[in-house]
């Protein structure tokens, strides 16, 4: 069976609008990793210079502590009470 020109062409156009298609959404999943992975390195650039300006412990930096643990003289006398003379 002998196509015309014009079914030819048809069927080359359809095949190559779902080839397009197929593109367009690999290129959608392609923009979303890449968003994602951009937002990523943000976020661990925004982690890395908080560090380098308030220390790595931020969080024990700004603890307050619990009234059951003492004062710090009263830990100074554990610590030096328990350790050897030199």
């Amino acid at each position: 069976m002998q196509l015309d020109a014009d079914e030819l062409f048809a069927r080359r156009s359809d095949r190559l609008f779902g080839l397009l298609v197929n593109l367009a959404a690999l290129l959608r999943e392609l923009d979303r990793f890449l968003l994602q992975s951009a937002l990523d390195v943000v976020a661990h650039i925004c982690v890395i210079f908080i560090e380098q300006k308030c220390g790595p412990h931020i969080e024990q930096k700004c603890a307050t502590f619990a009234p059951s643990c003492g004062s710090v003289s009263s830990w100074n006398s554990r610590a030096v009470s328990g350790s050897s003379p030199r």
